[in-house]
């Protein structure tokens, strides 16, 4: 079974398909053939840079064995809280309190909970 096309493909073949009917109905090559990357450029809807590079890695690719990949998502990493002294030993007391005096594993949301009745108003963010 064939695998779905995300709609960035799609619109390519779009652009392509298109960029043929405008040479079929001029009845000759829009641009001249010898150019290969101007006409795969003007096919794709990309600029003849991103042709050569993406050109590039597919020889690369070929001539080591290896898959095209196309770079990873950007996620925003999270926000960071410096904690003073005190609030780094109440949180470590808390810890050892809730191991040794109650016998409980101190998972992060009982951790939470636990702080935000007895000692500070903590976020997730600030403890993980």
């Amino acid at each position: 079974m064939s695998k779905p096309f995300k709609s960035s493909a799609r619109e390519i073949v779009l652009k392509v398909r298109a960029f043929c009917e405008r040479e079929k109905a001029n009845e000759a090559p829009l641009i001249r053939l010898d150019q290969v990357r101007a006409r795969v450029a003007a096919m794709t809807g990309m600029s003849e840079k991103t042709v050569s590079r993406i050109t590039k890695k597919g020889e690369v690719a070929a001539s080591t064995s290896q898959e095209l990949k196309s770079p990873g998502k950007h996620r925003q990493k999270r926000k960071t809280v410096d904690l003073d002294d005190f609030d780094l030993c109440a949180l470590r007391n808390k810890i050892h309190e809730m191991y040794t005096v109650r016998k409980v594993v101190p998972t992060l949301n009982k951790l939470l909970i636990e702080l935000r009745n007895d000692i500070m108003s903590a976020k997730k963010l600030v403890i993980s």
